[in-house]
């Protein structure tokens, strides 16, 4: 029997097994065969790179996006003092990706909820000292519907005239 599993582009460290023992060859972006002959009682465990990175636009000034594996993450009004259109820096880890930590959520108000440590930058002269910014799913976000249901998944980054000057 043979099992095709697609592995996500964005999940650069996959493990797939079958009843414990490595599948070799496993490459993000394509899928994984598995050819066997199968028995009852066989299991695959597929665990996916859910570490958390930015996805740019590439224009100027740049805009990212905050993705956990396929999650698009966003900023609520109802989560913080900081209001979802502040401009943030965020520091990546040696690896590339953010550091953020899932985190209690209120009961009912949010699927998921996560915390990480950035720059909020309340206007572009000034910056506030590192804070806890809090985030939670794309598909939670301002579904209050009213006027204090407001959210961001795109965030604006500082310009940098000194990249523009050819």
């Amino acid at each position: 029997m043979t099992v095709r599993i697609r592995i996500p582009e964005w999940s650069k460290k996959t493990t797939l097994k079958v009843n414990g023992e490595m599948v070799q060859d496993v490459k993000s972006g394509s899928y994984a065969t598995i050819q066997r002959q199968r028995k009852s009682g066989d299991a695959i465990t597929l665990s996916l790179d859910l570490r958390s990175r930015l996805l740019r636009t590439g224009k100027q000034p740049e805009n990212m996006a905050i993705l956990r594996g396929p999650i698009v993450l966003s900023r609520d009004s109802r989560m913080s003092d900081l209001v979802p259109d502040a401009w943030i820096k965020l520091g990546l880890n040696k690896e590339g990706y953010v550091d953020i930590s899932l985190t209690a959520r209120e009961q009912g108000a949010y699927w998921m909820q996560f915390a990480l440590t950035g720059r909020a930058e309340m206007c572009r002269e000034e910056s506030d000292a590192p804070r806890q910014i809090i985030f939670c799913d794309y598909s939670s976000a301002g579904n209050t519907y009213d006027e204090h249901s407001r959210f961001r998944s795109w965030y604006p980054q500082m310009l940098d005239p000194t990249n523009m000057i050819k």
